[in-house]
């Protein structure tokens, strides 16, 4: 994408609670891999429906999919473990 813009934490932290608090009871008893085949439908149809060039949305998945690596390595620090070695 060509066009930078500023990510407001406080904002993305937001959509995180609202999505947490909207599904925390509906995904209770789910195996955890339907949870997550599930977001990520939720997160690719959040990325088609934006109205942007096929480059721009090639773009915003790779935003997407380092994001998810990131807060995964994230996990692995705060747990102790070697982040380092997560690797895909």
């Amino acid at each position: 994408m060509t066009n930078e813009i500023s990510i407001d934490r406080a904002r993305v932290r937001k959509v995180v609670e609202v999505a947490v608090k909207a599904t925390a009871q509906e995904v209770r008893g789910l195996h955890p891999v339907e949870a997550i085949i599930g977001f990520a439908e939720i997160l690719g149809r959040a990325i088609a429906t934006q109205e942007v060039t096929e480059t721009a949305h090639q773009e915003l998945i790779k935003i997407a999919c380092n994001h998810v690596i990131d807060t995964v390595k994230a996990s692995y620090i705060a747990k102790g473990k070697n982040a380092s070695a997560f690797t895909i």
